[in-house]
This record gives structure tokens, C-alpha cells and sequence, in this order.
């Protein structure tokens, strides 16, 4: 990640992450701190030990045939019928989905499913430079997990998106943009019509 945000000379940043990205953007938070000037979480979690109880060893992904994979993961999508950006949202990631390679999925299952070192309590970063948004309807990520993230991070903005799925940023990117306004707003960090990486380049290089 490090090379990455190199290549825009960028000395601190702001994350938005969603699922596994929202929780290894918040390990990132955790060993480098003074990089991040603020976080936006949507669906997602801040322990991986529920996904870790499901699972009898993640290293069991390594050698499990690509195919299968992909069938199980595809499993935890909504069957019944849903709102049509819904539907569509899914249509979207499942065409995306299906070109990855056995490793690349495997890699995913391995992180998500694998004890991680993060402890959401003692995140050093201010609460109110933190942003939740939590789609009011049916998603992956349950409501328990979703309960532990709110009161790890008491204290910080929560946005609900009322019909939004597992990818609100695809469904409903509307509502979902509205609340990322809102989070650069709080935190003086947007101007209409001047792009927010730029907006506080003096401040934050």
C-alpha cells in the first residue's frame, strides 16, 4: 500500500473501505497512524474471529480447486428476490468475479477467515475522523459483527443507506456519495467543485 500512495506523493490519506478492504484499512489505521487522516467503513467488521470459528483450517483454501471457491462464496449472495440496483450490483461483481484465479481467491478466504492483529479499542486515531455507513437491509456481514464494529469506534458518524446490499457503493452510489460528502464535510475536508485529494494538499503534505 505503501508503494502505492508513493506514487502519488501522497503523505497522509484518507480510507474508505468495505467487507475485508474496511478491515485491513483499519489494520493499515493501526500501524500507521500519523498517515491517516481519516476512515470510512461500510459493511464491514473489526474481528475476524467469527469467520475463523467457521472455518476448520483457512489453509485448507490453498488446495481447494478455483471453482469450488467461487461456489461458496457466490453461496452467501441473496437468493430471494431483491430490489432491481440490488440485483444489478451483484450482476456486476459476479462478472467480475469470475475472471480471478484460484490463488487470488483463495488469498481473499485465507485473509478473511485468518486471526488477525487488530484491536479495534485502542485504534489511535480520534473517533470523529471515522465515518460508519451501514446498509439498512440484508448483507453478508451480520448484524452481530456489525453491532461490535459501532461500539469499537463509540463515537463515530454512522450513515444508514436504507436499500444498499452488500455493495452500496454500486447499488445505491447516490446515498452512498452523499455520506462520503458528509465525512469530508465534518471533517473540513470538501469544497464544491475543488477535488478533495487536492483540497487540504497544503495541510496534509
Amino acid at each position: 500500500m505503501e508503494k502505492f500512495f508513493a506514487l502519488f506523493d501522497a503523505k497522509r490519506i484518507h480510507l474508505v473501505g468495505t467487507s475485508l478492504g474496511g478491515y485491513i484499512a483499519q489494520c493499515y489505521a493501526q500501524y500507521r497512524p500519523k498517515q491517516v487522516a481519516s476512515m470510512v467503513l461500510c459493511n464491514t467488521f473489526c474481528d475476524t474471529k467469527y469467520f475463523a470459528d467457521k472455518s476448520a483450517s483457512p489453509f485448507i483454501y490453498r488446495y481447494t480447486p478455483g471453482l469450488l471457491l467461487k461456489k461458496m462464496l457466490l453461496a452467501s449472495f441473496p437468493t430471494h428476490e431483491v430490489a432491481a440496483c440490488i440485483a444489478d450490483s451483484i450482476d456486476f461483481v459476479v462478472k467480475n468475479f469470475e475472471p480471478l484465479t484460484q490463488e487470488e481467491v483463495a488469498s481473499r478466504m485465507i485473509l478473511n477467515s485468518t486471526l488477525g492483529p487488530l484491536n479495534a479499542a485502542d485504534l489511535p486515531m480520534s473517533r470523529d475522523k471515522i465515518s460508519l455507513i451501514d446498509a439498512n437491509d440484508d448483507v453478508i456481514i451480520n448484524e452481530t459483527l456489525r453491532e461490535n464494529l459501532q461500539n469499537a469506534y463509540k463515537g463515530a458518524h454512522l450513515g444508514i443507506i436504507k436499500i444498499g446490499g452488500n455493495f452500496p457503493y454500486l447499488s445505491s452510489p447516490e446515498d452512498f456519495n452523499m455520506h462520503l460528502e458528509v465525512h469530508f464535510r465534518r471533517l473540513n475536508y470538501f469544497r464544491p467543485g475543488v477535488d478533495v485529494a487536492s483540497n487540504k494538499q497544503g495541510q496534509d503534505k
